[in-house]
């Protein structure tokens, strides 16, 4: 549901009122960081195939450790 509300947020959907675009994303490997992962690639899709963005989504996963350490891009065992 993120994902689908970032993407609809960033598309200019005004331009092409009766237009529907599908994004399709297949998961090869998940190490942690999923979400950001898809928001990227979700966006570098839409700017390949020329939709018109009003703006450019970017995203990062970031933690904090127990001893107060930040982690970015955290693997899924870091994760947890």
């Amino acid at each position: 549901m993120i994902l689908r509300r970032t993407m609809q947020s960033i598309c200019l959907r005004t331009i092409n009122p009766n237009t529907t675009t599908s994004i399709i994303l297949q998961v090869v490997n998940d190490d942690g960081s999923l979400l950001p992962c898809a928001i990227n690639a979700a966006t570098a899709a839409l700017v390949d195939a020329g939709i018109p963005l009003k703006h450019l989504a970017v995203a990062i996963a970031c933690g904090l450790e127990e001893s107060g350490s930040v982690l970015l891009d955290p693997t899924k065992l870091e994760e947890q």
